[in-house]
């Protein structure tokens, strides 16, 4: 899980908040993981399913933020 994390917190920091994929991503947050440390992960799917806890607490998290895609057009 730790290796998640720190994979999740490199690829964020490639984005730099532009999905290249031809659709949006989802910036996930879980504020229970790592002893309430809180961690991040990258979904292409808006409901939350959590990599830090399974099926414990599948569903734990929230999204805090959308990597849109590149050819996402804003109105």
């Amino acid at each position: 899980r730790k290796a998640f994390f720190l994979m999740s917190q490199s690829y964020m920091e490639y984005l730099h908040g532009e999905s290249p994929l031809g659709h949006d991503l989802y910036l996930q947050f879980c504020p229970m993981a790592f002893d309430n440390a809180g961690a991040i992960w990258i979904s292409e799917d808006k409901d939350i399913l959590n990599p830090y806890f399974g099926d414990e607490m599948l569903t734990c998290g929230m999204t805090t933020d959308i990597l849109h895609s590149s050819e996402h057009v804003q109105e």
